[in-house]
């Protein structure tokens, strides 16, 4: 599979995920007229970001949040009938998941999802000092 982005337009707050080529290209909102941005290829992807500008990125699993809840749920459900064991259990499976879950790369600013890229080492795990300087104005500290 291509690599893709998932973004929340800037221009009319829709939020769509498009495959993009590798070698780069453009990269346009299939709801509005106005969302157009160039994409790098892939080697220089994470330069800046392709929606924002911003230089800032950190990478974190790909899983579904969801399907997270679900199993510690039903694990829950089972605690009185299976003495807590349900809760061994529910670990494991979600052990088993992250283990297979792929990693994607999100940008700090505009949360823009990059998905299948090649991810250098020099992106981290998110960071809430890092995002807090990338979300308030440049004059923080003054």
């Amino acid at each position: 599979m291509n690599p893709s982005i998932g973004v929340r337009c800037p221009h009319c707050e829709e939020i769509f995920r498009e495959q993009v080529d590798v070698g780069g290209g453009e990269l346009t909102c299939p709801h509005c007229s106005e969302g157009h941005w160039h994409v790098s290829s892939s080697s220089d992807i994470f330069d800046r970001c392709a929606i924002c500008d911003c230089e800032g990125f950190f990478r974190q699993k790909d899983f579904n949040k969801y399907l997270g809840l679900l199993v510690v749920v039903i694990a829950a459900l089972f605690v009185p009938k299976t003495y807590g064991l349900s809760m061994v259990a529910a670990f494991i499976i979600d052990l088993i998941l992250y283990k297979r879950t792929p990693e994607m790369v999100r940008c700090y600013r505009c949360h823009s999802e990059y998905r299948r890229f090649p991810i250098p080492e020099r992106i981290q795990l998110y960071d809430h000092y890092k995002a807090e300087m990338f979300e308030k104005p440049q004059n923080v500290n003054k």
